[in-house]
């Protein structure tokens, strides 16, 4: 999803937490919130994240807490009959 959006894979935000990066990086690529957020501004429920290859299981995403060096995925949940 990034890589087609922005022509990158990868892209660095800072701040302490998920929400907070993401905020950073859809500051420089407007066209990621409405894939990342709905439209009352939740995480959308297709979307996941793997801080430094580990799911993050939480009721909220965005408080994910960050340190340097910390790297996240955003994955698209797949599903279907």
């Amino acid at each position: 999803m990034l890589a087609n959006l922005t022509g990158v894979s990868e892209a660095t935000g800072e701040g302490a937490t998920l929400g907070d990066v993401l905020q950073d990086i859809i500051a420089r690529a407007p066209g990621l919130k409405t894939h990342f957020f709905d439209e009352a501004g939740n995480v959308r429920r297709h979307i996941r994240f793997i801080k430094n290859e580990e799911f993050w299981r939480t009721a909220d995403p965005l408080a994910m807490p960050l340190s340097p060096g910390d790297r996240v995925t955003v994955i698209n949940s797949v599903s279907g009959g």
